[in-house]
């Protein structure tokens, strides 16, 4: 699947590769937008749609980069989006990025 990405940050992962922000569709509504989620322990049984919120890509880059809150992410290796932030177990660092003018 072809997934909007953001181009204000990438995840280093543990692999190697890097995770790119995506907008996802809401299955109910089939608005597509970026998610923010909190950053916590995975625990069996959780089910993570129900803590993530729509938002803006503003609002998603301030949340993941100032809160430490999670998004959806696509890598070469996982092109099904999931849950990557700065505190995540197989995230090495996160990189913003900056256009050149």
């Amino acid at each position: 699947m072809d997934y909007e990405k953001s181009d204000a940050f990438v995840s280093l992962l543990e692999s190697g590769e890097f995770a790119i922000p995506v907008k996802v569709e809401n299955k109910e509504s089939k608005e597509v937008s970026f998610r923010s989620a909190p950053q916590s322990i995975n625990k069996l049984g959780s089910n993570w749609a129900e803590n993530e919120i729509e938002v803006a890509e503003q609002k998603m880059i301030a949340d993941v980069l100032l809160k430490n809150r999670r998004t959806r992410c696509v890598s070469p290796s996982r092109p099904k989006p999931s849950l990557k932030g700065p505190h995540s177990d197989d995230v090495r660092a996160v990189y913003v990025l900056r256009k050149s003018t």
